[in-house]
């Protein structure tokens, strides 16, 4: 899988192992196809690198940034919200089973 200009920080996984969120220093994330490696959607809305990513389970995607800012993504090419509330680096992203709530970690 190709697509990024820079290392990759974080990446989920689908459980069905069908398709991948990888986030980059590059200040992208990259919605993947497993199976045949191709670039689903490239999502860019963080001033700096996307250190972490998670998958929702409707859909929907998240990255957490060099910014202090979490994105919420769904079909649309802009994110549907940005969470801008931490003063540092976003480090890592988890959700609720249930899928109704997230957690965001942060070097603040």
């Amino acid at each position: 899988m190709r697509g990024h200009g820079g290392p990759v920080r974080a990446l989920a996984v689908t459980a069905d192992g069908q398709r991948a969120l990888s986030g980059s220093f590059d200040a992208s994330a990259i919605l993947w196809s497993v199976e045949d490696g191709a670039a689903l959607r490239v999502l860019r809305a963080h001033d700096g690198a996307v250190n972490a990513v998670a998958l929702l389970p409707d859909g929907g995607l998240l990255t957490g940034g060099e910014d202090g800012r979490v994105a919420l993504w769904r079909g649309a090419p802009e994110p549907e919200r940005i969470i801008a509330s931490h003063a540092g680096p976003v480090s890592g992203l988890a959700v609720a089973p249930d899928g109704r709530r997230i957690a965001s970690s942060s070097w603040d």
